[in-house]
């Protein structure tokens, strides 16, 4: 089974996510955009890439928008692409 802390790690929620039901809470209400920001800088070490990889996820224009937080969708993805790194 997967546990939530690990995850929560990645996405930079820390100890506020103890577990899955806390975590899909959080992804539902809509993932801080630091969360992809520390995300794609743990898969690439270079910058240009890991701004690369974000933009991959949500586009430019659609990141600029965005105040604080991702939408579900962009969440989401976000989460799932934690699961897997």
């Amino acid at each position: 089974m997967v546990e939530a802390q690990p995850i929560a790690e990645i996405l930079g929620l820390g100890a506020e996510v103890r577990s899955m039901q806390e975590l899909d809470i959080a992804v539902h209400a809509g993932l801080p955009k630091r969360s992809l920001v520390l995300l794609s800088s743990r898969l690439y070490c270079d910058d240009q890439a890991a701004s690369a990889f974000k933009f991959q996820i949500i586009p430019p224009t659609t990141w600029k928008r965005r105040t604080t937080r991702l939408s579900q969708q962009e969440s989401e993805r976000t989460e799932r692409l934690a699961r897997a790194g």
